[in-house]
Formats: C-alpha cells, structure tokens, sequence
C-alpha cells in the first residue's frame, strides 16, 4: 500500500517536523515510531508503517522542506546526503486564500486567490490528483494544519452543498475549499486545526456519498487533556469547581496569529467548551487566554490556576504549569490519526469518525466524556474493527 498524506500549511512548524521526522525515520536516523498506535495494546492492528508515508500540501511561500527544517531546528539530526536531498524535493502546491484567511504577509509569494469556489475546488481536486498519480498511491489523507481563518458568518453554516458553490468566495473559509475537494476526490479529511470546517453538515454528508473520512477538530496536544483530567478527579471526588483561569505562551507563527481576536475566537471556545460538559454544570468562572511570546518560539507554555471547594465549603486551589515543543508533541498525534484512518479506509470505514475523539478539544460526538472514556472507545472500535 503506498499512502500519500497532504497537508495544508506544509512550510508550517508542527508540518515541517512532522515531515522530517518520518523522513529520518525512514532513512534510519532516528527510531521508527508515532505515538499511542505505538502501544502494545495496537499489537493486532496492521497500520502504515510511517517510513512508508509519502507527503505534499499547500502552503503560501514555496520553500522546500529542507530549508524550513535548518529554519525550525526542531529536529536534530545526523544529515546524510540522502537525507537532505529527500526534504528539498518537497515543495508545496500554491495554497488557496480567501478574504477570512490570515493578512497577508511579505513571504507569501506561492498563492491563488479564486475567483469563485468551484475554480478554488477545481484547483485543489487538481493537485490532490496530480499527487496520487506522481506516486501511484492507494490513499490520501488531506490534514488540515493551516492558521485559524475569521469566523464565517452563521447562516453560512446553514448553506447546502450546491448553494455554497455559488457564493462569493471570499465569504468561505479556505479550510471547507480543501475539504470539499479532498472528499470528492475520494482522500480522507482531518481538521486538526480550530476551524469552523466540520460545522458545515453537508460535508458529513458528502464523506459519506464519496467514500472517505472525515476526522477533528483541533488537536489537543497537552493543556486540555491535563485540564479534563483534573476536571474529571474533582467529578469523581465531589469537589466543586469555583474558577478556572488558563493562559498559554507561545512564540510561533500560529501564537502570533491567535493574539488577534478575529482569529483566535474558535480557539478559545475550543479551550473553553471542553470542562462544563463532563462536569455537568456550568456555574464557575472560566478564562482562557493567548499570549504571543517570540523568544519562547515553539516552546509553549501553558498556566493553570484553579478554585475548588473541598469538604465543608472550604476553598482550596491547584495550580497547573505545562511546557513542551508544540511541534514535538502535535506530529506524533498527527501520525496516529493518519494511521487510523488509513487503517479504516481499509475496512471501508466513511464518515465521521467519532471515535478519534481523544485527539480533539473538540471531539464532536464526544462531549461530557472524560479522556479514560475517549480512550477506552478509541481502543475498543479499533479493535472490534480488526
């Protein structure tokens, strides 16, 4: 089975260390292995291996992927000539831009701006096309690591398939261009990002009619499942929460675009929404907030303050610090939701995918479940699957 995987915002941080990271891997630089598809509980399960994946994607500027490794240096590695040649040979098609994605930047040399949706379809369907024949691939897996867009007005939302094909296109999130044309290409779609994407219910539906899956939203790498974790031990022990105050550093080019509200909007509801449903009440004050910190770069770090009465009213708090590469611990989770998913397509699993909720801040279907719950399900379908 050859397996391409196409990522939008490919010359993106978590996407270039993703793909260098298999890149080693495969030339045996550094040890093969993902992440929970890792696990021994995975045994009986026949996933891609990650030294088998082939990558592509989208991106505003054209850098090759060599050069955004020497620019990141999240991965550090021996360099052989093998090495290096394979990451240069990795441009990125020119990505789409719409009036809701992020300013234009200076860089930004490697675009198209769609006159309509069906030309950004068609173009994107294109590239997916030319992809899969350049490298006779059996599957395609389109991620989704683009920055956050402004949000698209609501009754959009309530739009059929055919309705939206005729609207301004300026008025569509690029993220649900790339989905769309992913699906009607037959390649499988996963959000990892806080877009509005899979809000949009045609598209449940055209991954159903075409065959493909459909996965998100917004890859929860490190403080949200700390935060259900303590959200559920305060369930289980009767405690009551009061307040919970959350902040998050971050230097990289998605922590300079989350400061500006008109893009970080989804993002905090993602942060905000995860608590309340497995709680099962509401009454306490919750604040998240961003902040654009350069020097940290891709080291992000998240605080935690938290109020909580205990026995006899009595008020108690816990405080919470989180620190990590973004990129070392989002590429991993990336892998494991590409292998499930080739994994499914296999089974002929179509659709969304409620099970790959534990990835998510926002697993749909899955709100009000606790990790161990999320985790539990994840292991079971997939081993009901095999």
């Amino acid at each position: 089975m050859s397996i391409g995987v196409m990522i939008v915002g490919l010359n993106g941080v978590n996407a270039s260390t993703l793909v260098s990271g298999c890149c080693a891997m495969r030339l045996g630089i550094i040890p093969s292995e993902c992440g929970i598809t890792t696990s021994d509980i995975f045994e009986k399960v026949d996933f891609v291996n990650p030294v088998d994946l082939v990558f592509s994607g989208w991106d505003y500027f054209d850098s090759n992927q060599y050069k955004m490794l020497k620019n990141y240096g999240i991965i550090k590695v021996d360099e052989s000539d093998a090495f290096i040649k394979s990451l240069e040979a990795i441009i990125p098609y020119k990505g789409i831009r719409t009036d809701l994605d992020i300013p234009h930047e200076e860089r930004f040399n490697h675009f198209v701006s769609p006159k309509t949706p069906k030309e950004a379809i068609s173009i994107l369907a294109d590239n997916i096309v030319d992809f899969k024949t350049k490298w006779s691939l059996d599957e395609v897996v389109v991620v989704y690591l683009g920055s956050p867009s402004k949000k698209a007005h609501p009754d959009l939302k309530l739009c059929s398939y055919n309705e939206l094909l005729n609207m301004d296109v300026n008025a569509i999130p690029s993220s649900l261009l790339y989905a769309i044309a992913a699906l009607q290409k037959q390649a499988h779609f996963v959000d990892f990002t806080p877009s509005e994407t899979l809000e949009f219910g045609f598209l449940w539906k055209l991954a159903e009619e075409c065959g493909a899956q459909i996965s998100g939203r917004d890859g929860s790498t490190g403080q949200t499942m700390l935060k259900l974790t303590i959200a559920n031990m305060l369930k289980i022990r009767e405690l009551r929460l009061k307040a919970w105050y959350s902040t998050n550093i971050l230097g990289n080019h998605d922590g300079l675009i989350l400061t500006n509200p008109d893009y970080s909007e989804t993002k905090i509801e993602d942060k905000m929404n995860s608590i309340a449903p497995l709680l099962g009440y509401d009454d306490f004050e919750h604040k998240v907030t961003i902040d654009f910190f350069k020097t940290r770069f891709d080291s992000k770090e998240s605080w935690d303050s938290i109020d909580f009465n205990g026995w006899l009213n009595t008020p108690m708090k816990l405080k919470m610090n989180w620190q990590g590469e973004d990129a070392i611990l989002s590429a991993p989770l990336i892998l494991d939701i590409v292998r499930l998913v080739e994994f499914g397509a296999r089974k002929g699993l179509r659709g969304f995918q409620k099970q790959l909720g534990l990835f998510y801040k926002h697993p749909f279907g899955c709100e009000g479940m606790s990790l161990e719950s999320m985790y539990n399900q994840l292991i079971d379908f997939y081993r009901e699957l095999v």
